[in-house]
């Protein structure tokens, strides 16, 4: 029996490092530390309520080489583009009151779980910074408001006699507000980008993950 439930751990373990999903030129939802650090261990039987928060700040944009970047050109026809000047002020606070239940049944010799995670911000890293670099103007347009949703339905825990092991699925709905706008250039050329008021990023994702401790 543990031989089996091993195996299947690995096949499940294998299945999430594998998985993956890319989107050019966005930042993705999985945000470590923020909900995903108490995955690695599942609780005992029972209903918890969770707070989570974070605060990002900057005042700088770097390269793929980490040096930093003072402009942007942009260039979304012929000719020779604008090159803006950057002052990049970058303040997002994100808010994630999670409820999480933790059931007394098995699964697969399991114990089986979920959670339900809404989130409330007043901007997206993402946002934000495709503003500084689309427009070369600050993201000074901000309000508090609802961001998007994440729910695992699913979550299994196996607790063997020195290690735990768990494996979720989960996804991010696009609950939050997303817009994009139309910026007209001095040189008469437009530019559309993501609002700097954007909560949520737009898209859905699907999530596999697992973990060991």
């Amino acid at each position: 029996m543990q031989r089996t439930t091993l195996t299947i751990l690995a096949l499940l373990l294998g299945l999430a490092l594998s998985t993956g999903t890319t989107h050019g030129a966005e930042i993705g939802h999985y945000t470590p530390g923020l909900l995903n650090i108490r995955d690695f261990a599942m609780p005992e039987p029972g209903l918890y309520g969770v707070l989570y928060n974070y605060f990002y700040t900057t005042d700088r944009l770097n390269d793929r080489d980490g040096n930093e970047i003072n402009s942007v050109t942009i260039n979304p026809g012929p000719g020779p583009g604008v090159t803006l000047r950057l002052d990049v002020d970058v303040d997002v606070y994100a808010l994630a009151p999670t409820l999480v239940w933790v059931s007394p049944w098995k699964l697969l010799g399991a114990k089986y779980g979920a959670f339900i995670s809404p989130s409330f911000a007043n901007s997206s890293v993402g946002a934000s910074l495709a503003t500084e670099t689309g427009l070369g103007i600050d993201a000074d347009t901000s309000q508090f408001n609802v961001g998007d949703l994440f729910v695992q339905p699913l979550w299994l825990g196996w607790t063997l006699r020195h290690w735990d092991v768990t494996f979720g699925y989960g996804f991010y709905a696009p609950t939050g507000k997303y817009d994009t706008s139309t910026v007209t250039l001095p040189s008469g050329a437009t530019v559309t980008t993501e609002a700097a008021d954007n909560i949520g990023l737009g898209f859905w994702t699907h999530q596999l993950q697992g973990a060991v401790t």
